[in-house]
């Protein structure tokens, strides 16, 4: 497996994994996934033959000291297969090196639920991610589907 930073020829090849996760991925989510695509620094893994897109992260700085994921993704097995933990710790370390000192992320909120989520969450606790707020309804979300604001001090 390998990590590329920024690496806009991936594009298609993110929306594609995005596709496949339908149970993430809604159509609003997709717009807002090509916004990201476009504008923000984005990290994939590959395989060892980049052509498939293992995992891919979006990265926006919001400020000086702070940056959030726009949308992470990685297909099925690949989140235990370590694809989505070295994607997050390679994009998190290159944050912390440019002046980061904080991370987020939203995610759907546990409480909603809906298992697919329940396990992206699960997730970013795990690598460290707490969360310091539950918004319902949060805008150009779904209502029902609380969003969980996420942290992690690097």
């Amino acid at each position: 497996m390998r990590i590329e930073k920024n690496e806009k020829k991936y594009a298609s090849k993110c929306q594609a994994l995005a596709r496949d996760l339908r149970e993430h991925f809604q159509a609003l989510d997709m717009d807002a996934l090509n916004t990201s695509l476009r504008d923000d620094l984005v990290y994939a893994a590959l395989d060892d033959t980049k052509q498939t897109v293992l995992a891919f992260l979006c990265l926006r700085r919001t400020n000086a000291k702070a940056a959030e994921i726009t949308h992470f993704a990685a297909g099925g097995e690949k989140w235990t297969a370590g694809a989505a933990a070295a994607l997050l710790e390679r994009a998190a370390a290159d944050a912390k090196t440019k002046g980061a000192r904080l991370l987020s992320l939203k995610a759907v909120d546990p409480g909603t639920g809906y298992e697919p989520f329940r396990a992206a969450w699960d997730f970013c606790a795990r690598q460290g991610f707490v969360t310091v707020a539950s918004i319902d309804p949060f805008p150009g979300w779904e209502p029902g589907r609380a969003c969980a604001v996420m942290v992690k001090i690097l």
